[in-house]
């Protein structure tokens, strides 16, 4: 009954539009008082421009703009794997904290070792605090399989990298997955990289490991043998 007196509010506040937010080649009519409950950008832009009729909302999908809409009159918003950047992305330009909560609840619940390196960027890229420790906290619990398994560990930076590896909360069963991680990272380019290798290496705890690898397989590496630093 609830979700029925839901649906029917929403369909009558939709009926009462007074505005426009123009996709593509499609009309969004819109509740300008809904809209600005929902949305910061338009309660600003309607505060400084009180005339404003109609917004032409670019580099959105309709599709990307149908779930919004959806949410500005129910509250609620059907996120999916498929969706979820692109909803992300349109909800931070327009300011709806609702659906950027939504979103970020929806990755921190799907990390994985395929998708964590991918979800800590995104957090980094518009500052979600909470979503980042996860991811951080998520990585360094499954390093091992996420240095071996996850498409986008060869892209993060030297930096992220190091602060990974030296941290005490990193998980890995010995002190060679380390090693190798390092090693596969540098090796994705290595004549961009090589010159992180020295700084990287000295985060390796190499009193952890046996004489036995470090004479059959730290030492003998080729980027270890062409280092002099090492």
């Amino acid at each position: 009954m609830a979700d029925e007196t839901v649906l029917k509010e929403a369909l009558m506040l939709r009926e009462m539009s007074d505005f426009v937010i123009k996709v593509r080649d499609r009309d969004f009519k819109m509740n300008r008082v809904i809209l600005s409950d929902s949305s910061a950008y338009f309660r600003d832009l309607f505060y400084n421009k009180p005339q404003m009729k109609v917004y032409h909302l670019l580099n959105v999908s309709t599709t990307i703009m149908e779930l919004i809409v959806e949410y500005v009159y129910t509250q609620s918003v059907l996120v999916s794997e498929n969706n979820v950047e692109l909803l992300l992305e349109a909800a931070e330009r327009i300011k709806i904290k609702g659906i950027v909560q939504a979103c970020c609840d929806f990755l921190q619940q799907r990390l994985s070792t395929n998708n964590c390196i991918r979800i800590l960027t995104l957090a980094d890229q518009y500052l979600y605090p909470d979503l980042k420790e996860k991811a951080c906290l998520f990585i360094l619990r499954y390093f091992e399989d996420v240095a071996q398994y996850c498409p986008e560990f060869c892209h993060l930076s030297a930096e992220k990298l190091e602060l990974f590896i030296e941290k005490t909360e990193l998980n890995v069963r010995q002190e060679s997955i380390v090693f190798e991680a390092v090693v596969h990272w540098i090796n994705h380019a290595p004549a961009k990289r090589h010159n992180h290798l020295v700084r990287l290496m000295g985060k390796v705890r190499f009193n952890l490991m046996s004489n036995d690898y470090l004479h059959n397989t730290v030492i003998v590496n080729n980027l270890v043998k062409g280092n002099p630093k090492c």
